[in-house]
């Protein structure tokens, strides 16, 4: 079963995160957050330039790669912190800077306070 999430989530510099509670999921368990970042040490410009250039579709794929790599690796302290209160990283976006994350409600406070 799919789950619509509105991207709510604001988390700026690991500091504070505001999130709209999306619905519980049927086991009763974990909800599911989209947690979005105000800020990344990169750009997307190495992207646009590969697709503005002639250049192969392996290029920017490469590119591609190496981007999410990056925003995975920057995500790193939100997933660690994630799993330490009981819950997971689902997938990291890195054209948006975001991830989905399954956490129980009463543990979001915690990940506000980081």
């Amino acid at each position: 079963m799919r789950y619509s999430l509105p991207a709510v989530a604001a988390l700026a510099a690991l500091s504070s995160l505001h999130a709209q509670r999306p619905a519980s999921l049927p086991d009763g368990g974990s909800d599911r957050w989209i947690v979005t970042f105000t800020s990344r040490p990169f750009d997307l410009t190495p992207l646009r330039e590969a697709l503005a250039s002639p250049t192969t579709a392996h290029t920017a794929a490469t590119v591609a790669a190496d981007l999410e790599a990056r925003a995975a690796e920057h995500h790193a302290p939100v997933t660690a912190l994630v799993t330490n209160l009981g819950g997971r990283t689902l997938r990291h976006w890195w054209i948006v800077d975001a991830c989905h994350v399954e956490l129980a409600a009463r543990a979001v406070d915690a990940l506000k306070a980081h």
